[in-house]
């Protein structure tokens, strides 16, 4: 699970501290994820990564944990084999940019076949830093998934920067995702088929992704494993169309943490299109 972090970091940072019209963000950001590999990483401080996180950067390690304090502990030695990158997505305001894909690492003798999630934030002073970090080992056969790249059509910001407005957004989004926790409660998975987009993108721990929402629907809706879920914390992005969640969850009786990223759509509803779930424990 550590092994892709300090990678996603060092390298991808350095190559997207730009100022790019809004077209060419995600062009870019897919082409750098794709180049990117077979890079070795060695080190024992934490010195260099310092400038690409921040005090609320949180990588799932499995569990939550704030860089700077993983950092503080933990030595990283890496060699990335391949990677690719096959979704993003970038927010109308240009703050918040979601990707995911695969991820090939080795350590010593042993390869490890990943499914990472990775939150970006963009600050004022031109730089964009990691906000939240997951990763997910899958079986050895990755699916081949033809990229996607969601930029918002729209060329003109329309979102209030109050704190008042923030405050509201997030509790909208924090209530939509407890509503589907409470009817899960009540009725069980079928009522994913209200919540989940399209396209959505279900990642489990030592599962292949599962792609589009009646692929997602039958298979959760075919076993008999009992899904339930408590948010903690919504965050959703200043013009309203981009959010994402993290909670807790249960699958029958194993435990896990979740971090759902969730899109609105044209009748102005909130649905997830991506829903990973992180082990609780290693």
């Amino acid at each position: 699970m550590k092994i892709m972090l300090v990678y996603l970091v060092l390298q991808f940072m350095t190559a997207l501290s730009f100022c790019q019209n809004k077209g060419e963000i995600l062009s870019d950001i897919i082409d750098i994820e794709n180049s990117l590999s077979d890079v070795y990483i060695s080190t024992t401080k934490n010195d260099p990564y310092k400038k690409y996180t921040n005090n609320s950067t949180i990588f799932y390690v499995p569990q939550p944990i704030k860089a700077k304090d993983y950092y503080a502990k933990n030595e990283i030695m890496n060699h990335v084999i391949s990677r690719k990158t096959d979704f993003a997505i970038l927010s109308k305001s240009r703050i918040y940019a979601i990707t995911s894909g695969t991820l090939i690492t080795q350590k010593e003798l042993k390869i490890t076949y990943n499914r990472y999630l990775t939150i970006w934030k963009f600050y004022k002073n031109n730089s964009w830093q990691i906000e939240l970090n997951a990763i997910n080992s899958q079986p050895k056969l990755l699916t081949d998934k033809k990229p996607q790249l969601l930029e918002p059509i729209e060329n003109k910001n329309n979102f209030n920067n109050s704190l008042i407005d923030k405050r509201l957004g997030e509790e909208l989004i924090f209530e939509t995702d407890l509503s589907l926790s409470k009817e899960l409660d009540l009725k069980g998975n079928r009522v994913f088929k209200k919540f989940y987009g399209d396209n959505i993108h279900l990642l489990l721990p030592n599962k292949a992704p599962i792609f589009g929402k009646e692929t997602v629907l039958n298979k959760i809706t075919g076993i008999n494993l009992l899904y339930n879920s408590n948010p903690i914390k919504a965050v959703r992005d200043p013009n309203g169309d981009i959010a994402y969640t993290t909670g807790t969850a249960t699958i029958g009786l194993d435990s896990y943490n979740y971090i759902r990223v969730w899109q609105k759509d044209k009748e102005m509803r909130w649905n997830i299109i991506i829903d990973m779930y992180v082990n609780q424990k290693e």
